[in-house]
């Protein structure tokens, strides 16, 4: 069944549909713990370059960006390694000069490695599960700027290089699957969930509150966090000291 149109829940309410004629994505339901999905697969019948341009996109709906916040960045997923080569976006924002927004791949402010898997702020390996990116907007010199991007894969802190990396500053029509109009970096796979929290500038969220986070996202789609886990509340409700041994694939 393809996805014809798909409407966030945030309180900006954008809806993103078809570009012109390109193939959509469908719904996958046979993925983690049997949630929906988004699916970006690859069709036989297609060309590479139609199944590459397959994609949901905002159309005159635009998201804005603010350098002067800080951006708390998750999604859940799964890449088709075998048909995605490179970089695959899993969410981007055309904004900022077409620098897509976000603008944190390099120190000159091109990218949209936030929301993607194999770049910089996500490495190779990053391929499955629940992705994390924290972006604290920190552009001082390099002498001052003592709050880096940092990125986590379920629920694990990964390393991330040179920490000047900032968003861009404006508005601009948001993907699922790509970034903008085009082919280039076309994701293949599976996306469940993407949501995007934003803070004070320079600060991260707490270690607690990223354990939240990561606990509903494990239990709802039955990913396996190499933390404890919590409630709302913060209480324990898991954890791994007293249940050795069985301490993967929980759900509820």
């Amino acid at each position: 069944l393809d996805i014809s149109s798909w409407t966030s829940k945030s309180p900006n309410a954008i809806t993103l549909g078809q570009y012109a004629s390109d193939p959509l994505p469908r719904i996958n339901f046979s993925g983690y713990n049997y949630t929906p999905a988004v699916s970006f697969y690859w069709d036989d019948d297609l060309s590479a370059t139609v199944n590459r341009n397959r994609k949901l996109y905002s159309h005159g709906q635009t998201l804005a960006v603010d350098r002067s916040t800080s951006y708390y960045v998750f999604y859940v997923s799964n890449l088709d390694t075998e048909n995605t080569i490179g970089v695959g976006t899993v969410f981007s924002i055309d904004a900022a000069n077409n620098l897509y927004g976000w603008n944190v791949a390099s120190s000159v402010g091109r990218g949209y490695a936030a929301f993607s898997t194999g770049t910089v702020t996500s490495s190779s390996s990053k391929t499955a599960g629940i992705n994390t990116v924290l972006v604290p907007n920190d552009y001082r010199t390099a002498a001052t700027n003592t709050s880096p991007i940092r990125s986590y894969l379920n629920g694990e802190n990964l390393t991330v290089g040179t920490a000047q990396h900032r968003t861009g500053n404006s508005a601009g029509v948001v993907t699922l699957g790509g970034t903008g109009t085009g082919t280039g970096n076309y994701f293949f796979g599976d996306i469940y969930e993407v949501l995007v929290l934003t803070g004070t500038q320079y600060q991260y969220m707490t270690d607690l509150e990223l354990q939240k986070i990561h606990s509903y996202f494990a239990l709802k789609y039955g990913l396996t966090i190499n933390v404890d886990y919590v409630n709302s509340n913060g209480s324990h409700i898991w954890t791994h000291t007293d249940n050795t041994g069985y301490n993967t694939g929980i759900f509820g």
